[in-house]
């Protein structure tokens, strides 16, 4: 099995803020890998950052196939819930028939994991992320107004010194991943992480409020179920 010296795309979010051409780049191999999987009939149905490895070279790649359906021409379409909820369609929240499609949506929840930080609802109760899911439908970015990389989206997450230098795009995918890598794992960084996450938790708050509702016991991050 191939070694991912980088660790995983969750370990980078919880050290900085990726730029715009980074996120990209993520996208695209990831999206790569779906391709493949989908010319097969195969459903992922756990795409999340924790499933996405990266490596000191800038390579990308999809991992923890633990929870892969495979399609046949018999059953064209699975319905079990499975997955972890913050990146769950709402066909799968529902627990109606889905298809590869599915997988596009936990991606798009990704991306917006990669801008914000975290997952939409990623803090809140298991079956409180089921309820907003089916309730809000695709979920929109905190803070729509701010450009991807600017100073209001970095707060305390790098040195004022360092801001720049993690989230400079040199040209190339590669590049880019493997240089935001490396900077991740420069001196200073990890100082910063519990303030990153006391932001985190504010933006969480904030798109909460957005959408009244009644209070419910929160909990951590969300792990993956599954039912039949």
């Amino acid at each position: 099995m191939e070694f991912m010296d980088g660790g995983t795309l969750s370990d980078v979010l919880r050290a900085v803020y990726l730029e715009e051409g980074q996120i990209g780049a993520v996208c695209r191999e990831c999206l790569q890998g779906l391709r493949f999987l989908h010319s097969r009939q195969v459903i992922h149905r756990d795409v999340k950052s924790g499933n996405v490895l990266v490596g000191m070279d800038g390579s990308v790649k999809l991992a923890d196939f633990g929870l892969c359906a495979q399609l046949s021409r018999e059953r064209s379409k699975r319905s079990s819930r499975v997955g972890t909820p913050s990146w769950m369609a709402p066909q799968v929240v529902r627990g109606e028939a889905y298809g590869p499609k599915v997988d596009i949506w936990s991606l798009g929840i990704m991306g917006l994991e990669m801008v914000e930080g975290e997952a939409p609802y990623q803090r809140e109760a298991r079956l409180r992320v089921f309820e907003l899911i089916e309730r809000n439908g695709p979920p929109q970015t905190a803070e729509p107004q701010a450009p991807l990389g600017s100073p209001a989206r970095l707060p305390a997450v790098l040195p004022a010194g360092r801001r720049g230098q993690a989230l400079v795009c040199p040209g190339t995918a590669a590049a880019s991943i493997c240089d935001l890598r490396r900077s991740c794992l420069q001196p200073g960084c990890s100082d910063h992480l519990s303030q990153a996450s006391a932001g985190r938790m504010e933006r969480t708050r904030l798109r909460l409020r957005k959408t009244p509702c009644p209070a419910t016991e929160r909990s951590g991050e969300g792990h993956a179920c599954s039912s039949v």
